[in-house]
């Protein structure tokens, strides 16, 4: 491979590197703020059930506060039936009396029922207190390797945007410039191999002659569909790859 082309190959693969960590990096806010999103949800669903234990135990405060009227007034009831004078009276008390006491059996119904809400709210807030610590370690832990993948990228990116800078200093500004318009046309590829007598670019055949002038390496070829610039590794160089 001549100096230009093997410039040029090595430039596009420098820029094919500095475009992979770019959009490594943009993708590494994604996943942070994925991270930030998955510990909100937790967040947000501990305090759902902290707000659902709160409100089931001021339902068993209310049913406990209207059994302990309940209570009172049946005790009362139960003293003033022996100080009734008629029968009337009596009768009538008892069914006060018996209009309580089943008041109270509800009461004390709906009391039970509202204790074992309680307790399984209770047992929700430390499911999802006992979620939100893991979920908070795991995005910890997390962001702690993408923050330090985050600082090799850059520094990877700065590195490549060094020698990407030379590698174009060694350039002449013409050939620079097709390069750099052939990239920004064929998706950042400007420089391919043809194998086969086929551009691996395009996938197009080349025309026999030009691509066994690719063997020659005395100038700059270029595939007449997608207008990159065209190499060859040659059989010696290929079957010493491993």
């Amino acid at each position: 491979m001549n100096e230009i082309l093997q410039r040029l190959h090595d430039l596009q693969a420098v820029d094919s590197h500095i475009a992979s960590l770019r959009a490594e990096m943009a993708e590494l806010p994604k996943k942070l703020e994925a991270m930030a999103a998955r510990r909100d949800e937790a967040k947000a669903r501990a305090a759902e059930a902290e707000q659902r234990l709160a409100s089931t135990e001021h339902e068993r405060r209310e049913q406990e506060g209207d059994l302990l009227v309940e209570n009172e007034r049946a005790s009362k009831y139960k003293k003033q039936l022996y100080q009734v004078k008629t029968n009337k009276e009596y009768e009538a008390m008892l069914h006060e009396i018996a209009a309580g006491e089943k008041r109270i059996g509800e009461i004390e119904e709906r009391v039970l029922l509202a204790m074992v809400g309680v307790d399984e709210a209770k047992k929700t807030v430390a499911e999802s207190m006992h979620f939100l610590q893991e979920i908070a370690k795991a995005c910890g832990e997390e962001e702690g390797v993408l923050r330090a993948r985050k600082a090799d990228v850059e520094r990877e990116a700065a590195s490549a945007g060094e020698e990407r800078r030379r590698l174009a200093a060694g350039l002449e500004a013409a050939t620079l410039a097709r390069y750099e318009q052939i990239r920004s046309r064929r998706g950042g590829v400007a420089v391919v191999e043809a194998r086969q007598g086929t551009c691996r670019g395009c996938r197009v055949q080349l025309p026999p002659q030009i691509y066994n002038e690719l063997f020659r390496e005395a100038e700059l070829l270029t595939c007449q569909s997608c207008q990159r610039f065209l190499f060859v590794v040659h059989p010696a160089v290929e079957a010493k790859a491993p």
